[in-house]
């Protein structure tokens, strides 16, 4: 499991404005485009809510994942603030605060 979460800074109460939103969605695109599901990367969904974007991806192989997000984070860099961790979820954990009551 990948587990991205992107700060940024709000006057709207805690939502992005046009411009933070076009980056962010922009860094999710390409992000998608290089973690393709056919190869095993799964991309869950996402959160933005108080000045923060998180971003699930379950991966079939975590070598890539990292290799390929530190070569976007470059990219990005001065943009959009970026942390992540990647790690073994084998029961999907992670994904249990959307499961239905």
């Amino acid at each position: 499991m990948m587990v991205l979460e992107m700060n940024y800074t709000s006057i709207s109460n805690g939502m992005p404005d046009k411009e933070i939103a076009a980056e962010l969605n922009k860094f999710e695109d390409e992000l998608v485009l290089l973690l393709p599901d056919s190869d095993g990367y799964l991309n869950l969904g996402r959160d933005t809510y108080n000045s923060k974007r998180t971003i699930y991806f379950a991966c079939k192989e975590f070598r890539h994942v990292s290799r390929t997000v530190q070569q976007m984070l470059a990219g990005f860099r001065g943009k959009i603030i970026v942390s992540y961790d990647i790690y073994k979820d084998k029961y999907w954990r992670t994904m249990n605060r959307y499961r239905a009551s």
